[in-house]
């Protein structure tokens, strides 16, 4: 699955970018990255663009862990994160609702416009 992470100097979040199928492998790999960048530039907040991405090998119980598996690569809960997920996956307010019922900062969202204005906004 390829990605890109970097630091949006203009946002300032730590933006990511993937593409190609998701795992609850490789979304372990892709957030021990975002991690690292968060600590380089003392960033807490993420736009995660993963709206070209194929969610298909993502299970429910993928969806239900991935807060967790986030927790242990180093995401705090307190990290303002944006999602921006494909427009066919079903879970995405599942992945909202159980995340934050974790006591993680976070939204979902279908369009990349309105994740940038939530996540640079006071809320």
């Amino acid at each position: 699955m390829p990605f890109f992470v970097n630091y949006h100097e203009g946002l300032q979040a730590v933006v990511l970018e993937l593409t190609g199928r998701i795992s609850i492998q490789s979304i372990r790999e892709v957030a021990l990255e975002v991690v690292r960048v968060c600590r380089e530039t003392g960033c807490q907040r993420i736009l995660n663009n993963a709206s070209g991405a194929d969610t298909r090998d993502l299970s429910f119980i993928d969806v239900y862990s991935s807060p967790e598996v986030l927790e242990e690569c180093g995401i705090l809960k307190t990290t303002k994160r944006a999602v921006v997920v494909p427009a066919i996956f079903n879970e995405a307010r599942f992945l909202e609702n159980v995340t934050r019922n974790r006591g993680h900062y976070i939204r979902v969202f279908w369009d990349l416009d309105t994740a940038t204005a939530w996540l640079c906004g006071n809320e």
